[in-house]
C-alpha cells in the first residue's frame, strides 16, 4: 500500500514538472493609445507579445504616451507615441551617437528609422516605424534576441472609421 501511495505521488509530481515546462513563458499585452492627442498616429491600439515577469509603468507626456515594461534585471522595453523625440530613455544613448531627436515629417507613416548600441555593456535599442516608437534599454546580452523578438511581436491596430 505504501509503494503505491509513492508511485502516485511520483507520477503527480512528473506529471507537475512536465506541465511547468511547457508552459508559455510570453504574455500578449494590448496598450491603449487611444487617449492619446498626437494627431498623426493611425492607430488607437497596439499589441505586442511580452516576455514574463515585468512590471508595467504608463506614461503621458505633453500628450504622447508611452508604455514601459520594466523586468527585474532593470532591462525595459517600450512602446511610445512620440515620433518626434522617442523614448526619454534612450534619449543619452541617442544623443551620445549625435541624435537630437527627429525631424516633423509628412510622411510619417512610411518612414522607419533604427538606432541601436552598447552603453557599459548592455544593449539598447531605438526603431521608429511609421506612427509609433518600439524599443528597450538596459538589456544584457544574453538577452538581446529575446528583446529583438519582442520588437517583431509588436502589432498595430488601425483606429475604425
Amino acid at each position: 500500500m505504501r509503494k503505491n501511495v509513492i508511485l502516485i505521488i511520483v507520477s503527480l509530481l512528473l506529471v507537475k514538472c512536465s506541465s511547468t515546462q511547457t508552459k508559455e513563458k510570453t504574455f500578449n499585452e494590448r496598450l491603449n493609445f487611444s487617449k492619446c492627442l498626437l494627431e498623426e498616429k493611425s492607430f488607437d491600439y497596439i499589441e505586442t507579445k511580452l516576455s514574463k515577469g515585468y512590471s508595467i509603468k504608463k506614461i503621458n507626456l505633453k500628450g504622447f504616451c508611452e508604455y514601459r515594461f520594466v523586468y527585474k534585471d532593470s532591462s525595459i522595453f517600450y512602446v511610445s507615441s512620440n515620433i518626434y523625440n522617442g523614448s526619454r530613455l534612450n534619449y543619452d544613448n541617442l544623443f551620445s551617437i549625435g541624435i537630437n531627436g527627429y525631424n516633423k515629417r509628412n510622411t510619417i507613416s512610411s518612414d522607419i528609422i533604427k538606432n541601436e548600441g552598447v552603453n557599459k555593456n548592455l544593449y539598447w535599442l531605438e526603431f521608429i516605424l511609421g506612427d509609433y516608437v518600439v524599443g528597450y534599454v538596459g538589456v544584457k546580452e544574453e538577452r538581446k534576441n529575446e528583446f529583438n523578438e519582442m520588437v517583431k511581436n509588436v502589432i498595430v491596430l488601425k483606429k475604425k472609421g
